[in-house]
């Protein structure tokens, strides 16, 4: 197959000479054509080119520092942002903790405040008694008194010798 190629390349050389009446001298003036052409467009164009691509090398290289700087900005935040998460949990730690001693020391006010309120309800109950006590006695030796007096004085008005003796009693 490469051998077939060779020769086609070849045969192409030859089937480009036409009639066979060519020579080298014939491609001399296109080939000095050619040359100060492209020359020329060297010359005129050096300048343009060369700044284009100074151009293009300084915009790739401010990109490619900004991008650098963003790389770099980049990493940072994300350092911060695992920072901030790492801190985030012990924070939210502390807090639970801190939450719960909270709720512990507020248990302990309320129990504490309970047991006084309950102490105190108790002692007014027992002073309300004790008052109610002495109400109700009272009431009852009034009661016994005069029911005694009213018995006395039903059996001394009933007996006049009784009612001697308890008028000289009463006068001693």
């Amino acid at each position: 197959m490469k051998q077939f190629l060779i020769c086609l390349i070849f045969s192409f050389n030859v089937f480009g000479a036409g009639d066979g009446h060519g020579s080298v001298t014939d491609l001399m003036w296109p080939a000095i054509n050619f040359c100060i052409l492209f020359s020329f467009l060297f010359y005129k164009l050096r300048t343009p080119l060369a700044e284009g691509y100074q151009k293009l090398s300084s915009e790739f290289e401010s990109k490619f520092n900004s991008a650098k700087i963003a790389e770099e900005s980049a990493k940072k935040f994300l350092e911060e942002q695992k920072l901030a998460k790492e801190n985030a949990s012990k924070t939210i730690k502390s807090l639970e903790q801190e939450h719960e001693v909270n709720k512990d020391n507020q248990r302990k006010v309320l129990e504490s405040e309970y047991e006084q309120k309950t102490k105190k309800l108790y002692s007014d109950y027992e002073n309300k008694l004790k008052g109610e006590r002495k109400k109700v006695e009272s009431q009852i030796s009034s009661n016994l008194l005069e029911s005694i007096i009213k018995k006395t004085s039903s059996v001394i008005s009933g007996d006049p010798e009784s009612k001697n003796k308890a008028l000289k009693k009463f006068l001693q």
